[in-house]
């Protein structure tokens, strides 16, 4: 596959910056650059999850954002007591998931300000708002695929409302760390007991052709509808073609130009989009520059 050179800028910029808030020196700088290098001829998924596997290793911690994730968590569920108390419909929650997915720290042009997280952005109109298209009466069992750390716990109230709703939910995030995303273990302790979390394998998004074939793609080709939020889970499942076609909607903010080009929005915006939407305007990317393979 191909990628706009902006990906690539965007690989360099989130590595460095790892380094950088790590407090690294010149060597380890040297050694992720080199790393960069061979990595970029992978997709994007793999490029960026294993280049921060790098990172994790050159600060001696396997979670090297542990103490941030804690912070945003806290932020969130301080802005999250605002709305608890309201009653909400499957298509509000779907757009309190989009909106909530403004938590990032590593996406090239977007700055995540913790100070700026309020109960005005949680309620920001939608860009593109393709709710009303799922057909709730056909659902039984949704896989909700979760993202950053902070949203979590807005994402863990959703999970939450839709099972009062009489949905069955599985709750999926990666085993190991991946930047603030929130880990396995971590939302098990988010969402408290009784909860059924899958963990995917490693640091890859869930959504990743790697998890065809395990317990996980077992489970999201089973689900009925699955929600998936964030950039890395719409990347990781372009990547690897359409093998939840039909079944899959995403909840995100374009956070990068190459997104919000992609589907004709302002960067920043929450977005709602059905497979065939996701699928379809991606294609509309005009790719350039190095091929990777998957």
């Amino acid at each position: 596959m191909n990628r706009p050179a902006e990906c690539i800028a965007c690989l360099i910029n989130s590595r460095t910056g790892d380094l950088r808030e790590a407090g690294l020196g010149e060597e380890a700088y040297y050694h992720t650059l080199l790393s960069l290098s061979n990595l970029i001829l992978k997709s994007r998924t793999r490029a960026f999850s294993e280049s921060f596997r790098v990172i994790a290793e050159a600060s001696g911690k396997n979670d090297p954002y542990w103490e941030k994730k804690q912070v945003l968590n806290s932020l969130a569920q301080r802005v999250l007591e605002l709305i608890e108390g309201e009653e909400m419909r499957e298509e509000d929650l779907l757009r309190l998931g989009a909106a909530a997915n403004s938590f990032d720290t590593s996406v090239l042009g977007y700055e995540f300000n913790p100070e700026s997280f309020s109960l005005e952005k949680l309620q920001e109109p939608l860009a593109i708002d393709e709710t009303g298209k799922i057909v709730w009466e056909k659902i039984g069992t949704i896989a909700y695929v979760l993202d950053n750390s902070g949203e979590a716990v807005i994402d863990a109230f959703i999970i939450t409302k839709l099972s009062e709703l009489g949905y069955r939910v599985l709750a999926v995030a990666r085993e190991d760390p991946y930047e603030i995303d929130v880990t396995a273990t971590e939302l098990e302790k988010i969402l408290g007991k009784g909860a059924e979390v899958l963990k995917s394998r490693g640091n890859l998004s869930p959504l990743y052709a790697l998890e065809r074939d395990t317990l996980v793609g077992k489970r999201l080709r089973e689900a009925d509808l699955i929600i998936a939020k964030g950039i890395a889970n719409l990347e990781g499942y372009i990547d690897s073609g359409r093998w939840l076609k039909d079944k899959a909607f995403f909840l995100l903010r374009a956070k990068c130009p190459v997104i919000a080009r992609a589907f004709e929005v302002q960067k920043g915006s929450p977005i709602a989009i059905m497979e065939e939407t996701a699928w379809k305007n991606s294609q509309r990317i005009k790719w350039n520059g190095v091929t990777a393979s998957v």
